[in-house]
């Protein structure tokens, strides 16, 4: 089976990870536009984009999605951005591949990957596990990471088909 992971944001990235191989098969980065807004730059997922990337990939069995919120931390349009991005996400999963994705927090597949917040680690880690892969970037190997996480649970049965939340 075939499962993308995504790992959501301007910086993010989605991964495809065959589990008859096993191995990532691609990593992309989520694909962006920038624009100008009079002093600043803002970066924006490009849906149009990611739909397009979405139908160029063929077959997948299930797609898992970082279930990121808000901090408090977070200044109200960074939150309204990175909810949007998400949303951006979840529409093209939905539309293009006709797919429920499942969600998992980020402490929870850290912790079943055993990796930490730690950027760096999390890159070793994936880089580690996918030595050929294309992992050349935090997003990437989130993402990578993210989709193994979920064939692993789909392989061990602690996902019940429709489930669409972890």
């Amino acid at each position: 089976m075939r499962t993308l992971g995504f790992d959501p944001g301007n910086k993010g990235a989605l991964a495809l990870y065959d589990t008859a191989a096993p191995k990532v098969i691609e990593a992309w980065a989520l694909p962006v536009i920038i624009e100008q807004r009079s002093k600043t730059k803002k970066t924006f997922i490009d849906e149009m984009g990611l739909c397009a990337l979405l139908r160029s990939i063929g077959e997948v069995g299930e797609v898992w999605i970082e279930d990121v919120f808000s901090s408090s931390q977070m200044g109200v349009v960074s939150a309204f951005s990175f909810g949007e991005g998400k949303g951006i996400i979840k529409g093209c999963v939905a539309g293009v591949l006709k797919l429920a994705p499942h969600y998992v927090s980020p402490a929870t597949w850290k912790a079943a990957m055993r990796v930490t917040a730690d950027k760096n680690q999390t890159k070793r880690m994936a880089r580690a596990i996918f030595r050929a892969s294309p992992l050349s970037t935090e997003g990437k190997c989130e993402a990578a990471l993210i989709a193994l996480y979920g064939s692993l649970r789909r392989q061990a049965n602690c996902l019940p088909h429709g489930t669409a939340r972890t």
